[in-house]
């Protein structure tokens, strides 16, 4: 991750909120981890001690049962309307009980490391203002590069590894734009590249709890994973791949992972068409799901993996002689009743093609393309003479 550049609109975009206390309903925090992170729900910062868990649990149950909102914490709910109840808070003190548990939720909120730049970042929070905390945050993540508009990094230290974290978690309180969600992750995994995640670890969890900042960054871009399956955040395997530094060795474990999950994809809408082969009739339908359904998930294999890398190779060909399959049974059913069956099967026999990596898949769809135009050009043929015959036969009446 050493060298990447950002421009100056890495900044979250200005907007103003009337100032309120403690009424809030429009907001809607996108990524479900955070939305609803224990800490979140009780309204303590990660690393909060077990005592002060309970009593903010137990202050909240109170108003609860008075039927009356808790008073405002740290649950920011200028960004998104927080439904507690009972039944939610127990799950949240329950949840915090246990190390593992704890760790993923504190990696989604916010987390005071710095009492001088964290503290007022916060109050800004409170009241709904985004910007001012992003600001606050910013000036110890990024410096100008000699004056121009680009901005670097600088080195995760003492004094601001809770700015990149809390940057992150900032950053997704409402719905960034692809680069800024790109960015705010970038944040958090340099500062789970530095040592200074030990810090972190000391305060959020037990003293006998114990990890590497590997695990750390795994269990933090697996929980990504899950946000990108679920659409709550607008990122790509491909730049969520991207942001690692290739030195890091996590990376190799992180694309195992996704290429997976990409295959997985892949391999199971190529089942759902095959168990519809049966049906000839719906043979370009199904192919043309079938290619919709998996044109951006190859595409991000591609990517990520490369053109020559076996498991790309494998489900490139597999998922190409399904839909070339699927032209040929097109072709075969209409060949004789319907004029267009030939059209639409040669598109999709042109799509296969695109797909193909192995020589003999791609010779496949060569052959029956030119079968296919061949049988055209006969077709065309009869119905000329067909024609030409019929006005001979006018003719001759005549």
């Amino acid at each position: 991750m050493e060298g990447l550049g950002f421009a100056s609109s890495v900044g979250i975009k200005k907007f103003s909120i009337k100032k309120f206390i403690c009424i809030f309903d429009t907001k809607f925090i996108y990524m479900q981890v955070i939305a609803d992170n224990p800490y979140r729900v009780l309204g303590v910062l990660a690393g909060a001690t077990a005592r002060d868990i309970i009593r903010q649990a137990n202050t909240i149950k109170k108003f609860l049962a008075a039927g009356q909102d808790p008073p405002c914490d740290y649950s920011f709910l200028a960004f998104s309307k927080l439904n507690r109840n009972l039944k939610s808070v127990d799950a949240a003190v329950a949840k915090l009980n246990f190390d593992a548990d704890k760790m993923t939720a504190a990696l989604f909120w916010f987390y005071k490391g710095n009492i001088i730049t964290d503290e007022p970042a916060f109050d800004a929070l409170k009241t709904g203002d985004l910007n001012t905390a992003i600001q606050i945050w910013e000036k110890l993540l990024f410096t100008e590069i000699n004056g121009r508009n680009d901005k670097q990094w600088e080195v995760v230290s003492r004094r601001n590894y809770s700015a990149f974290h809390n940057y992150f978690v900032g950053s997704f309180l409402n719905n960034p734009g692809a680069e800024k969600a790109v960015n705010a992750i970038a944040a958090q995994l340099r500062f789970l590249e530095s040592n200074f995640y030990a810090s972190f670890v000391i305060q959020v969890a037990d003293i006998t709890f114990k990890t590497t900042k590997e695990e750390l960054q795994l269990i933090f871009l697996n929980e990504i994973i899950r946000e990108i399956e679920q659409k709550t955040i607008n990122v790509t395997f491909v730049q969520l791949a991207s942001i690692l530094n290739n030195n890091n060795p996590v990376k190799q474990v992180f694309i195992k992972n996704i290429s997976q999950k990409l295959t997985e994809k892949i391999a199971g809408q190529i089942q759902i068409a095959r168990n519809k082969a049966d049906d000839k009739p719906n043979a370009a339908k199904r192919g043309e799901d079938l290619f919709k359904q998996t044109k951006e998930e190859i595409q991000q294999l591609k990517i990520i993996l490369g053109e020559r890398d076996f498991t790309y190779f494998n489900s490139a060909d597999k998922l190409a002689n399904e839909i070339l399959q699927c032209g040929i049974d097109h072709f075969e059913y209409f060949k004789n009743t319907d004029a267009d069956s030939c059209e639409h099967s040669l598109k999709l026999l042109d799509w296969a093609n695109s797909l193909a990596v192995g020589v003999l898949i791609k010779q496949n769809c060569r052959e029956n393309t030119m079968i296919i135009q061949e049988w055209m050009k006969k077709k065309k043929k009869n119905i000329f003479q067909h024609y030409l015959q019929k006005f001979s036969n006018i003719n001759n009446f005549l």
